[in-house]
């Protein structure tokens, strides 16, 4: 069985997303909505401006496409003072991947969907702000979407596998071996 260390997909993640400042973009939302990246193409209009949130994309090589940089995008916008809504955006490109390329969806997929849980995250908070504002720091933020993510990969193992305790037992040696590294 091969290891890989407990901190890198969360290093993964945070490489493998953009982020505002890698794009250019000012670090704060000029209308003061914390979840904005502020992109000035955005708010140029004083009549009205869009907010987004950080986009996240699937963007390998298994696109086999020039003309498109990335499929299933999923960000948070907003119109103005209207309530966000959850975008998701598609380009309808179905490659045929080799293995490789299957490898490479599988990892930037793990990555996608911790993107997608704390981008829900936010959203869930932007509907109901009574609950208390969203104060998560993006490496917080990323860090509880991964956990939930991982949690969730270990509820559907023990439920699939055969041998509990075996699946337990692999589970604690990750746990063990990550809390060695720390």
């Amino acid at each position: 069985m091969t290891h890989v260390k407990a901190s890198a997909p969360i290093a993964a993640i945070a490489l493998a997303t953009d982020t505002a400042r890698e794009r250019g973009i000012q670090a704060a939302c000029p209308d003061g909505v914390a979840w904005c990246t502020g992109a000035p193409d955005a708010h140029d209009d004083p009549r009205e401006h869009r907010h987004e949130s950080r986009m996240y994309a699937l963007t390998g090589r298994y696109l086999q496409d020039p003309d498109r940089h990335s499929v299933g995008a999923v960000y948070l916008s907003a119109w103005d003072d209207d309530a966000p809504r959850l975008v998701f955006q598609g380009t309808g490109l179905w490659p045929s991947l080799s293995l490789p390329e299957a490898d490479e969806l599988i990892g930037d997929a793990v990555t996608w969907t911790v993107g997608l849980i704390s981008t829900r995250r936010r959203f869930a908070i932007e509907l109901n702000p009574g609950k208390g504002p969203f104060t998560e720091s993006e490496e917080q933020q990323t860090a509880a979407a991964a956990f939930s993510l991982a949690t969730r990969a270990m509820d559907i193992a023990l439920e699939k596998t055969g041998d509990r305790a075996g699946m337990l037992l692999a589970l604690r040696t990750v746990l063990d071996m990550a809390e060695a590294e720390g």
